[in-house]
């Protein structure tokens, strides 16, 4: 039975916080976030009454959030409009709960161009100081404070100027070497010696032009959707758009620059843009829609935006060192940029595009200037490249007129039958369709991937727009049957794109290989012939021999038969005398 209970018991407890949960969200949704506490709003929810936002707010797909009340916003609070979801702020506002900020000098002392502030003496009677204070561990030293034409040098983290009773509205200015830096502090103070208690005024409730704040910013807003405002104030945001912003009647106040993606849509009606950041309003992709109707700045040094990009060079190479003229604003010349391993070159932070607060839309127009640009194929040759515009975009692949293009024509032997331990001459032809010169060298293989024996590496120069021939001899193969030689160019080892000046491998035509033929098969009949000559001319001089022998042997037969009829005349007994029987 106990058990009963208590298993009763759990099912309760568990279905009341099922019913309770949604009921939870559903009230929490209804009000800003307190606490540190984060809100997904899924659904369509309104503030309408002024309360404090200390928290994070997601707008999910397809939800919206309208704030039609003043919300105080705690630093670190943030609100992420997500992709699908809207954010509108209809005669409400979003201020940052922190309001304390220092004051840069721009270093501009150009008049018309100065950091300045007004002293208004409207409501002011008699004489009176207005002392100026530098912000924590600046100082004032270098700097001057111009009135009225008159220019006083400052000294220290503090100073005076007087004003004499019935002074109309002056402002302060301020001029100094660019070397220089100076803050002003948060507030200013107006000393009434004798007559009532000093003033201390907020630097920000008073007219004053060209200055950046040096605030970072206490609350985000995350534009991934779309966020509309009309008749609204921001103060102290940190602004980053993906999405969509669109503004109307709007006063957005230490909350810029906004910062932009290319993706970004920024619509602006009637908006003032106060106290920012940067030396703009809004920070913007080069592809960044950016209109800003009828809305306006304060003063001429804070423009309305920028277009700014990370820009990074492809090279074909990855020992090249260039400067570019013309870069960013003010235009200048950068130092010496090298390239990494990859070929690849990163650039400064660039600025191509500003809208100045009088209204002119300025354009870089920078060049990339070669300083040095060495390979293996003109390392005793000119440089390549050549000057050339500089694109806007992320990524860029150099392009010049003074770079090498090949191409193998052909390679072609001078016989198409030779036997495996002969030789056949070879011919390249090559042809440079770019304009840089190019001093190469050839590497050929045979089909089982192995190095062919040309006899080392064929080597040429190819002047720019030309073409040009190589001889070589392709020494004997392994195998027999038809073979090709296969030859590209020795690409540089600076190269850093496959193939990027071309001379990519080429077939030639095939070559028939066959066996050397044997010796006395090579000779034919010649051996046989020889021999029966041979034999020939041995019987004719045994014949010669033996003829002469025996005609030697007669002629010595003669001569010995008329030798013994001699002898026989000369001897009576030997002579024959007349027959008696006749």
């Amino acid at each position: 039975m106990e058990s009963l209970r208590a298993r009763a018991t759990s099912i309760s407890f568990l279905l009341l916080m099922l019913l309770c949960t949604p009921l939870i969200g559903t009230i929490s949704a209804t009000e800003p976030p307190d606490g540190g506490q984060s809100l997904t709003i899924t659904g369509d929810v309104t503030w309408d009454q002024d309360d404090d936002f200390d928290g994070t707010v997601d707008i999910a797909n397809g939800a919206s959030l309208t704030i039609s009340a003043n919300l105080d916003v705690a630093n670190e609070s943030r609100i992420i409009v997500h992709s699908g979801g809207i954010l509108s702020i209809s005669n409400g506002s979003l201020n940052a709960e922190w309001t304390d900020t220092d004051y840069s000098w721009m270093r501009n002392s150009d008049d018309g161009h100065r950091s300045r502030i007004m002293i208004e003496t409207a409501e002011r009677q008699g004489s009176f100081d207005v002392i100026l204070t530098s912000a924590e561990n600046s100082y004032f030293n270098g700097m001057n404070a111009v009135v009225e034409g008159t220019a006083t040098a400052m000294e220290g983290d503090n100073h005076t100027i007087p004003f004499s009773a019935g002074s109309s509205d002056t402002w302060i200015e301020f001029t100094g070497a660019s070397v220089y830096e100076m803050i002003l502090s948060s507030e200013i103070r107006i000393d009434y010696p004798g007559i009532k208690p000093t003033e201390t005024i907020p630097v920000g409730d008073i007219p004053h032009e060209n200055w950046m704040v040096n605030d970072p910013g206490t609350f985000d807003i995350d534009i991934q959707g779309t966020m509309n405002a009309n008749g609204a104030h921001i103060y102290g945001a940190k602004m980053n758009v993906v999405g969509s912003l669109n503004l109307s009647a709007t006063d957005i106040v230490r909350s810029t620059p906004i910062l932009a993606a290319d993706s970004a849509s920024i619509k602006m009606n009637a908006v003032d843009m106060k106290d920012s950041r940067d030396d703009h309003h809004i920070t913007a992709g080069t592809q960044t829609v950016i209109d800003l109707t009828s809305s306006t700045v304060h003063g001429t040094l804070v423009d309305f935006w920028e277009r700014q990009l990370e820009q990074t060079i492809q090279f074909r190479a990855n020992e090249v060192i260039v400067t570019i003229a013309d870069f960013g604003y003010p235009p200048s010349t950068t130092n010496p940029i090298p390239t990494n391993e990859q070929g690849l070159m990163t650039l400064p932070l660039r600025t191509v595009e500003i809208g100045f607060a009088d209204g002119i839309v300025w354009n870089e127009d920078a060049t990339i200037v070669i300083q040095s640009y060495k390979t293996a194929w003109n390392a005793q040759l000119a440089d390549y490249g050549s000057s050339t515009y500089l694109p806007i975009e992320t990524t860029t692949t150099y392009e010049s007129d003074v770079l090498p293009m090949l191409t193998i024509d052909s390679i072609t032997p001078e016989e198409t039958s030779v036997s495996t331990d002969g030789r056949v001459k070879m011919n390249a032809t090559i042809t440079n369709s770019g304009s840089g010169d190019a001093r190469i060298g050839l590497e050929c293989f045979i089909g089982n991937g192995s190095a062919a024996d040309v006899g080392g590496y064929p080597v040429l120069e190819i002047p720019g727009d030309s073409t040009r021939s190589v001889e070589f001899t392709w020494r004997g193969v392994a195998e027999t049957g038809n073979q090709s030689i296969t030859c590209g160019v020795i690409q540089p080892a600076q190269l850093a794109i496959e193939g990027a000046y071309g001379g990519l491998p080429v077939a030639s035509e095939s070559v028939s290989w066959s066996e050397p033929v044997a010796e006395t098969e090579g000779l034919g009949m010649l051996p046989l012939i020889t021999a029966v000559l041979v034999g020939a001319i041995l019987v004719g001089i045994a014949a010669l021999q033996y003829s002469a022998n025996l005609q030697k042997e007669r002629d010595q037969g003669k001569m010995k038969g008329n030798s013994e009829d001699k002898a026989e005349l000369g001897n009576p007994s030997k002579q024959r005398g007349p027959d008696l029987d006749d």
